[in-house]
């Protein structure tokens, strides 16, 4: 995505470390090169997200939340089973600007919390689920809302909406026939990108809030 989820970091002597097997979750650069690999996490670990702070990584495992230090230490399961719908559309994590929160799916909504599971909050009350939750720069959470049917890929009705992450009423973005799903922002927060999906064909889409253009990139 656009994001800069992990940030990189060196090894010893600031030298990129070596790239042999055994792989596993690692902090790359963005021209590939490996820096550093992650220890410590749970063998079902998914949608890792970088803190901003570089300092922690938050995850799902089980169905929950968790956060691990970069160094495999201080591993912190932060909600119970969050209950979602089947699909690797639907749970995701994504950090605050200041990397004090996250945001998360728990029960088809999305909810965020303070970084120690403290302060739990619920931002969506939809009749069916909201999923995929991306925090942007400007406060700002992005998510696409569907039936609670289909797996991955998400539904044939799903539609990327925004909400703010203070709370507040939901702003629909799309209105198509077109499985939007796992929206993702630009750095500044004025654009969303996210994929469609339609007879079996995927692109991207990338949406400007001012102008309200859409383009498939």
């Amino acid at each position: 995505g656009w994001q800069q989820r992990l940030r990189t970091a060196s090894g010893p002597g600031g030298q990129p470390l070596p790239t042999e097997p055994p792989f596993g979750p690692m902090i790359v650069g963005i021209d590939g090169t490996v820096f550093e690999r992650i220890s410590g996490l749970p063998d079902d670990a998914s949608g890792l997200q970088m803190s901003p702070l570089g300092d922690a990584i938050a995850f799902m495992t089980d169905g929950r939340v968790a956060t691990i230090r970069l160094d495999g230490t201080g591993l912190r399961i932060l909600t119970d089973d969050t209950r979602n719908s089947a699909g690797d559309a639907h749970e995701a994590v994504t950090w605050s600007p200041d990397g004090e929160q996250i945001g998360y799916v728990a029960n088809d909504d999305v909810y965020v919390m303070n970084r120690d599971g403290s302060n739990v909050r619920r931002l969506t009350t939809h009749s069916e689920g909201d999923y995929y939750p991306s925090w942007s720069s400007q406060g700002e959470i992005a998510f696409w809302h569907g039936s609670l049917v289909g797996v991955d890929g998400g539904p044939a009705d799903s539609e990327i909406h925004t909400i703010a992450a203070g709370g507040g009423t939901p702003i629909r973005l799309t209105h198509n026939d077109v499985s939007n799903i796992q929206p993702d922002w630009s750095p500044d927060g004025e654009r969303i990108a996210w994929v469609g999906v339609q007879d079996c064909v995927t692109v991207l889409r990338v949406h400007d809030l001012e102008s309200g253009a859409e383009r498939v990139g």
